[in-house]
């Protein structure tokens, strides 16, 4: 349930900000700044939203970061219409986490999306990456250029 609250917070946060035409000028990612890409928005330091792909990601404890993104994964799985879940090599700022790729359906458009959920310590951060993309992301080419700053498929 604990998760379930955090995650419903995360969902209203993102949901409220986006309504919003208020964008911010930097975004914090495990103690690194970074310049909101141009042609993009960030409605807070700690997401992004851009035309063909969007990024959020949320700081945690020690003793979240052991149990909730698994149980934040499963909710996505009862959420996403013909969810498939593959574990993958991730980096984080070029250190190795815990990744999944998530490939479902939209319930919006009815297209194929894809997610990459990461998680682990990132700068001594506990930290939940993820980053929502149209495209099937089988090797760093394939990721936006500026999401390569961040998240890699394989060893920077």
């Amino acid at each position: 349930m604990r998760v379930f609250l955090v995650i419903a917070i995360l969902v209203f946060t993102v949901s409220a900000n986006a309504q919003t035409s208020k964008s911010v000028d930097e975004l914090s990612f495990a103690a690194k700044t970074f310049k909101t890409p141009d042609g993009c928005q960030a409605p807070s330091q700690f997401q992004l939203q851009c035309a063909d792909y969007s990024m959020v990601w949320i700081y945690m404890d020690t003793e979240m970061l052991k149990t909730m993104p698994e149980q934040a994964i499963n909710q996505l799985s009862t959420q996403l219409k013909d969810f498939k879940k593959g574990e993958i090599t991730v980096f984080l700022m070029g250190e190795k986490v815990k990744g999944y790729k998530i490939a479902f359906k939209s319930q919006k458009n009815g297209k194929k999306g894809y997610q990459i959920v990461a998680y682990g310590v990132v700068n001594q951060q506990p930290l939940l990456f993820q980053l929502s993309l149209e495209k099937d992301p089988t090797k760093n080419e394939m990721l936006p250029e500026f999401t390569r700053q961040i998240v890699g498929l394989e060893k920077p």
